[in-house]
Parts: structure tokens; sequence; C-alpha cells
């Protein structure tokens, strides 16, 4: 399909429906924190997403909410990865509270990665000491990870395997369905009526096979495969011919995501 031939505004319901599920994701999430990650969540969604307030972009609340789900699952099915993953990923986009709208739109040039990551670390920075709790050693250590998370987008890598976990953690949102949806949208506008088929195709060849770009945990290569296989699903059935199709549909997934932990 190609943007030119819906007959609904996907973004609107994108939004609506990220809305009605955002406050069950995050008490499932915040459920499963520490007592120090708990203060750094809420601390961070009072202040830079409070509800009804722009802050960031749209989707930003969400998508630390899924990644920060899929961060602690993973820390606690990998011994060999740092809980410090988990207040980097609640962390990680807070950048993008201080960029211009034309930069959070464009969020995908160079230019605009650097500068969400600078200014994610020293408001991160600015967010550990406020709530205290974590040794000036960890600080250091988040904030680095912070700083860095969107390096391998700018051929920038690393090998150490808590910065790798964090990439992981953030990348997992790229297929999710929100994700997936609202960046074809916004590439159908720069690259003319871009279809699914190849949105899916260049995922493809990227989360599989670009050095700087696959997964490199279990967890997250499953949940990959897994979203990979929806999206064939949805482009083959359809899912986007009218609106109550596609809102049923949408909703209908992220519940049984969060049924099965996923979010």
């Amino acid at each position: 399909m190609l943007k030119n031939e819906l007959t609904f505004d996907v973004i609107k319901v994108l939004k609506e429906t990220a809305d009605r599920f955002q406050s069950e994701l995050f008490q499932r999430v915040r459920s499963q924190l520490n007592g120090r990650d708990i203060e750094l969540l809420d601390y961070v969604f009072e202040r830079y997403y409070p509800k009804d307030e722009k802050g960031g972009r749209w989707y930003d609340p969400y998508h630390i909410l899924f990644s920060t789900h899929f961060a602690v699952q993973l820390v606690k099915t990998n011994e060999r990865v740092s809980p410090l993953i988990i207040p980097s990923i609640i962390s990680h986009d807070v950048g993008y509270i201080t960029l211009s709208e034309e930069m959070k739109e464009n969020w995908n040039a160079a230019q605009n990665r650097i500068l969400h990551m600078q200014e994610g670390a020293a408001i991160t920075a600015e967010s550990l000491v406020y709530i205290g709790g974590y040794k000036a050693s960890e600080t250091g250590i988040i904030v680095r990870m912070v700083g860095g998370h969107d390096n391998g987008y700018l051929d920038i890598e690393t090998r150490d395997p808590d910065c790798l976990a964090l990439r992981d953690a953030d990348r997992i949102w790229v297929m999710h369905f929100v994700s997936f949806y609202k960046d074809w949208i916004s590439k159908s506008k720069q690259q003319k009526d871009i279809s699914l088929q190849s949105l899916y195709g260049s995922r493809w060849d990227r989360l599989f096979n670009e050095t700087n770009l696959f997964f490199h945990t279990s967890l997250a290569k499953q949940w990959r495969d897994r979203q990979f296989a929806a999206r064939w699903q949805e482009i083959q059935s359809d899912i986007l011919k009218d609106e109550n199709s596609f809102r049923q549909y949408v909703e209908q997934h992220i519940q049984s995501e969060l049924a099965a932990g996923r979010g």
C-alpha cells in the first residue's frame, strides 16, 4: 500500500491508541523496577513527559516504556547484562525535548542524533544527581551509555557488552507496531509514497544484515523475529483498508502483546 491510497489519518489512530495503553504499560514497567529506578522513571515522566503537555516526540513516552520493559526482561534472563541498562534506557531519548519541532521531525539526520545524545547525557546526569541513589561510578556509566546510544547509526562501533545490550533495548522499538507505521508515514512524506513492502524490506536488510544495526542478544532476536512476522502478516492482510479495521486491529494487537509480556 502507498500513503496516497489511505482514507484516514494513521498517525491520529496511533497516537490515540498509544495514549490509551500508556498508563497500563507504565504501571506494568514500574512494578518491575527497584526503588531507585522507580524514582528515576517517575521523575523523568513527571518532569519531561507530563500528561497533556508536549515533551520530546509524541511517541517517546511509549517507546521508553516499551524498551524499558524489554530491558528489564533482558537483565533477568541474561546475567552478563548490567542492570544499569535500565536507568540508561529510561533516560536515553530525553534529549529530544531540547530540539526544535523541525529537528524532532527530522530525527534521523546525523546532527540531530548527535545533539539529542549530547543533551540527553547532560539531562540524565542532572536527573541522577537530583534523585540520588546511584554511585558516582554508576552515574558515569549511565551517562556514557546515554551519550552514545545511537552511535551505531553513525557508524561508530563499540564492543562494550552493556552498550550493545542498550542498543538492543532501544532498537527493539523499530519494528513495534506504532513505530513501524508512524515511520512509514514519515518516510512517505520524504520519499514520495514509499510502500509498506519497501519499508519492510529495507528494515529487514538493515536489522538482519548491517553489522552496526543487527541485534546482539538472543532475547532481542526473538522479539525481532516475532515483530517482523506480525508486520508481514499485517501487510498481507491489508489492515489499512479503512479506519475501523485498523483501529480495531491495533487495539487488539497491543492488548495481546501486553498480555504476553511484551508491551
